[in-house]
């Protein structure tokens, strides 16, 4: 989980949030959005670009659900360098 939190992090900050809008977030994945789907997490995606970007208020406008998942998120991605810590001294 740590390294799914990890990657979205990078994907908000390595896309700003009009490339988001866009569907060219998920242009690795070979999906082409022409339109926005509209779905019920809308907004979270460009959020968290804004939050990468340090643009908090923005992030938090764009869906209620923003600071749980937000927050959330971080802490998954902070997991990661304690586990590979671990796994690290057990050898």
């Amino acid at each position: 989980m740590g390294l799914l939190a990890l990657g979205l992090l990078v994907c908000a900050a390595w896309f700003d949030p009009t490339q988001i809008a866009a569907g060219e977030h998920l242009s690795w994945t070979g999906l082409v959005i022409e339109k926005c789907p509209g779905c019920p997490l809308c907004g979270l995606s460009r959020g968290f670009a804004f939050a990468m970007r340090g643009k908090f208020t923005i992030a938090s406008n764009l869906n209620l659900a923003f600071w749980p998942f937000f927050l959330t998120t971080i802490a998954g991605a902070l997991q990661v360098p304690l586990v590979l810590r671990m796994l690290i001294l057990k050898k």
